[in-house]
């Protein structure tokens, strides 16, 4: 299997060479039905890709690498959460299972272990992008690390900024968990931050319906919409980046 991974960094501009830059590494459709991420990965790419000096300066010292679509196959064929395997893709960290059934799973982490080994950890963040069916708004998931970690405190302000730059309100903070279960050893934010220590690690779900506004109104989403949060996921990472550095 062969699946579509973009690169987008300076190329041309190396005072920051490109073997000392940190990567962000962001997928999106691993359940072909979660059309918002999508929309969300559209928004992104058109904001990084922008010819400005703010953009520019970010493409000179962080490398994306995207994966706009880790379940192609499951999206051609119409399925629902499920691969060509009938595999639900997000759940096989764990063991890995028949390999044979996971090539897309296996190419994500020959691409994370390629940046993150004993020696070197490149890795600033890794994001995958859902939708989802029940709970409304945008939110994420992201590590459960303890108070007594400075990365507790690092793990919470990319998803604080976002909600700092959706002046609609459409991310909400306070609906983010940062809880891990036994349910959730198995996917792929959890297995990263638990096997290759990358702390920033979040699945950022989009309802596919609407989010609200105030306690009663309700407000449904249009694509424009989530293509702003990926806006603002970048303009996050990028202020993210300024903070640490």
């Amino acid at each position: 299997m062969i699946l579509p991974v973009i690169t987008i960094t300076d190329f041309r501009d190396l005072s920051t060479p490109i073997a000392k830059r940190k990567v962000v590494i962001i997928t999106a459709r691993v359940h072909p039905s979660e059309c918002s991420g999508s929309w969300m990965m559209e928004g992104f790419l058109r904001t990084i890709m922008k010819d400005n000096s703010k953009m520019n300066l970010l493409r000179k010292n962080i490398i994306f690498k995207i994966m706009p679509m880790l379940n192609p196959d499951g999206v051609v064929l119409g399925n629902f959460r499920t691969s060509l395997s009938g595999r639900d893709l997000n759940r096989q960290y764990k063991s890995l299972g028949n390999r044979l059934m996971i090539p897309e799973i296996l190419g994500l982490i020959k691409l994370i272990r390629s940046y993150k080994n004993p020696i070197t950890n490149r890795i600033l963040g890794y994001f995958d992008l859902h939708g989802h069916g029940k709970r409304k708004g945008i939110f994420c998931y992201g590590p459960d690390l303890p108070k007594s970690q400075l990365d507790h405190y690092k793990a919470r302000m990319i998803p604080r900024l976002i909600s700092k730059f959706d002046k609609l309100g459409m991310f909400k903070y306070w609906g983010c968990s940062f809880k891990d279960n036994s349910k959730k050893l198995c996917v792929a934010r959890v297995h990263f931050q638990r096997t290759y220590k990358i702390m920033i690690s979040y699945t950022i779900e989009a309802s596919i319906s609407s989010y609200l506004k105030t306690r009663t109104e309700d407000v449904p989403f249009l694509s424009e919409m989530y293509l702003e949060m990926g806006s603002y996921i970048v303009e996050a990472i990028n202020m993210y980046n300024k903070i640490i550095n």
